[in-house]
């Protein structure tokens, strides 16, 4: 299977830019973990971090990490970044914390929130409304001279409007995956991926709730604890409470963590994950996401059967929380040289 996978990176090269990001941290191994130099590297962390985003909020963030996360801390965990040696994993879980934050102060501005797609997505006469009105700006005397913003609007609402879910799904995936590696992105013009940016921007801003984003970051924590730092799930289960309680004074249940995860909104661009009993998708929406990814995967590897492909398409619908943390904050990273241009 590894094989398979190997291969189909191999062909997907012509469209996926997969080494267009390089890391810029150094990977160091040998460090001596004493207390001393593990609070040294901890505080290493915080003012790196801070250095890279405006001033976090959370004044006690120091003393709940060194709490609580800082003896489950492993050397491979170590960079260097900044010639400081900072905590990798750990450097994720501020980005994570300092995010939700954001989220909150934003959904909580009533002059800013709802907006978007957000303020009329559960009303599918405004929908409708929407609809009408940028397909006026695609045809007839109304139609606007420059029209890719109209006309991806207009898609994206018909689209919504026939299956909110299917929709909703292909929609978040922008959010796992790094659209800025789509090849194709780098033929259009500096106006014309604004413009594709802007509309995707207006239906990545949807309706959520501070209760909803809180759990999120329960999700995420528990997935980082256990996926990346290799913790047990019974600490995984006390630390994410923990930390859930010390930073918003709120509690979770995370009895449903080890069933469906599934992305149920999202804020500029940040997934708000959701679990529950079951699928957010039914059978059906799932044969037609399988049957589509399947199609466009043979167009590049046509060798491939149905049985690896199966696999695949497995893994890549488990769990999405693990698949987006997978990714690290943009100042880890920088352009790789040979696309510089």
């Amino acid at each position: 299977m590894e094989k398979i996978i190997l291969n189909l990176i191999e062909k997907l090269k012509d469209v996926y830019l997969f080494d267009l990001f390089e890391e810029k941290f150094i990977r160091v191994t040998g460090i001596n973990l004493s207390k001393e130099n593990k609070n040294s590297i901890l505080k290493n962390t915080i003012s790196v971090y801070e250095k890279n985003h405006k001033k976090l909020e959370y004044k006690n963030l120091y003393k709940i990490l060194r709490e609580y996360i800082l003896d489950f801390i492993t050397k491979e965990d170590i960079v260097c970044l900044d010639d400081k040696l900072i905590y990798l994993e750990l450097y994720k879980i501020i980005f994570l914390i300092e995010t939700t934050h954001r989220i909150l102060n934003f959904i909580n501005d009533k002059n800013e929130y709802p907006t978007k797609f957000a303020a009329f997505q559960s009303d599918f006469k405004e929908i409708k409304s929407f609809r009408y009105h940028h397909k006026k700006n695609l045809i007839g005397r109304f139609a606007l001279s420059n029209r890719k913003e109209a006309r991806l609007k207009y898609y994206l609402s018909t689209m919504y409007y026939k299956n909110k879910e299917l929709t909703k799904f292909f929609l978040h995936n922008f959010l796992i995956s790094d659209i800025f590696k789509i090849s194709v992105l780098y033929d259009e013009t500096e106006e014309d991926i604004k413009t594709i940016f802007n509309a995707l921007d207006f239906f990545l801003t949807q309706k959520t709730t501070k209760k909803a984003v809180i759990k999120s970051l329960g999700i995420l924590l528990y997935y980082q604890f256990k996926s990346f730092m290799k913790i047990s799930v019974k600490d995984v289960e006390i630390l994410t409470q923990n930390i859930i309680y010390e930073i918003f004074d709120e509690n979770i249940n995370m009895y449903e963590f080890k069933r469906h995860i599934y992305i149920k909104s999202s804020i500029n661009w940040f997934p708000i994950f959701a679990a529950s009993k079951k699928s957010s998708l039914d059978e059906r929406e799932k044969l037609f996401i399988k049957n589509k990814l399947f199609n466009e995967i043979k167009l590049y590897m046509p060798q491939i059967n149905e049985q690896n492909f199966d696999f695949l398409f497995k893994i890549y619908m488990k769990n999405p929380a693990i698949l987006f943390l997978q990714k690290y904050p943009v100042e880890l990273y920088r352009i790789n040289p040979k696309y510089s241009s």
